[in-house]
């Protein structure tokens, strides 16, 4: 009796043993578990037996745990995007693209479209405005107008896509276009006569005049495009596109020769370019009327080359009153009125008439292709002294 007494207690006992192993391991993997402790723990040592914690993945998208400082970085890149897209085209290019969509807006309007079903274009309106100018613009304005739609669309987060018949249209209005203004007049260059009535006028003028005078020779024997050295109006000023005082320096070899520091340019953007002004005779020395005008408006050296003194202030000189400048000294000498770009076209073409290598010319105008051979004005002269009286060989 005693003896199936000590079995049936034996029994229980592994029975209530291996219950609460199984309760213990049920709650989570422990080292019990294992294949390996499994030889190394009995059943009576699972108290001692130590639970491994749960792991819980980390989510692919936490939660922000400060939101608004998120959501000011987000506006702040914002702001970002848009100075990059509102500074994207230079500032005249800008304008002109606005002008031109405010062309189409009131084409549009004018044939019952207001400007909300206008923007974003149809393909349909895009042909229609484009179509406008046949018999009176060529395709060069259509182009231009296609590219300030396109630019619209991109910069206002609208799919743009150029119409097939665009190729089709472009040629009609280059058939239709009149006659006589396919060809336009090429632009008179300032000549040196030019340029010396310039000096001999401002010779002894206001400090205005003489930074002029400065400006011009620059751009006549440096080759520059005037947007390189002046702001297009007082309205446009971008201090970082302009030299500064400090950028112009006197040549070691030469105390008549000098080289001014352009930090932008219309080709080369922000990497600039250096303008070698070369010692010429006077009263066409541009180094010599760079050193009269910081003479007479005396300023500090980060101050923009087109700076001058007007009594105990300082004013800049913009392109539109420097032309003004220069027709009022042509037209009073009964000579027509030129635009700012004849001062490059001048400069290349005197340049190469007066026997200059070609070259050399497009070196010293930074030049990236031959179209500067496009502006050699004069061709009769030059090929009266190359190519008159030759003796024939065949």
């Amino acid at each position: 009796m005693s003896y199936f007494l000590c079995r049936l207690l034996r029994y229980r006992k592994a029975k209530k043993d291996e219950l609460k192993t199984k309760a213990i391991t049920s709650r989570g993997p422990s080292v019990a578990a294992t294949s390996k402790n499994q030889r190394k723990y009995s059943t009576k040592h699972h108290l001692s037996v130590k639970r491994i914690p749960n792991f819980t993945p980390r989510p692919i998208n936490p939660p922000a745990k400060h939101p608004a400082t998120h959501q000011v970085a987000l506006a702040n890149a914002r702001n970002r995007l848009q100075k990059a897209l509102d500074h994207s085209h230079a500032p005249r290019t800008s304008k002109n693209y606005s002008d031109a969509v405010k062309r189409y807006i009131k084409f549009a309007s004018s044939i019952g479209f207001p400007e909300e079903d206008a923007l974003p274009a149809s393909e349909e309106l895009v042909l229609l405005w484009a179509a406008e100018g046949l018999g009176r613009t060529g395709p060069g304005t259509a182009k231009q107008n296609l590219s300030a739609l396109r630019a619209w669309h991109i910069k206002n987060g609208h799919e743009w896509s150029r119409p097939a018949a665009i190729p089709f249209i472009s040629k009609a209005l280059a058939e239709f276009w009149p006659r006589e203004s396919k060809k336009p007049q090429q632009r008179p260059p300032v000549t040196s006569h030019m340029m010396s009535m310039l000096a001999h006028s401002w010779k002894n003028g206001s400090p205005k005049e003489i930074c002029a005078l400065a400006i011009a020779l620059t751009a006549w024997t440096g080759q520059c495009r005037l947007g390189e050295l002046l702001p297009e109006s007082q309205d446009i000023v971008d201090n970082a596109r302009l030299p500064t005082r400090g950028g112009w320096i006197h040549e070691a070899t030469s105390p008549r020769a000098s080289q001014l520091t352009l930090p932008w340019t219309k080709t080369t953007l922000w990497q600039g370019a250096k303008v070698f002004l070369l010692d010429q005779r006077d009263p066409l020395n541009a180094s010599l009327a760079i050193l009269k005008h910081l003479r007479a408006s005396p300023i500090a050296p980060k101050r923009l080359i087109c700076e001058f003194r007007n009594g105990r202030h300082t004013e800049i000189l913009d392109k539109q009153e420097f032309m003004e400048l220069c027709n009022q000294v042509w037209t009073n000498n009964g000579l027509p009125r030129v635009t700012g770009h004849s001062f490059r076209i001048g400069g290349t073409t005197a340049l190469l008439c007066s026997g200059v290598s070609p070259e050399i010319v497009k070196k010293m105008g930074r030049w990236s292709s031959d179209a500067f051979l496009l502006y050699w004005r004069s061709l009769g002269h030059v090929f009266a002294d190359n190519a008159a009286n030759i003796t024939w060989r065949d």
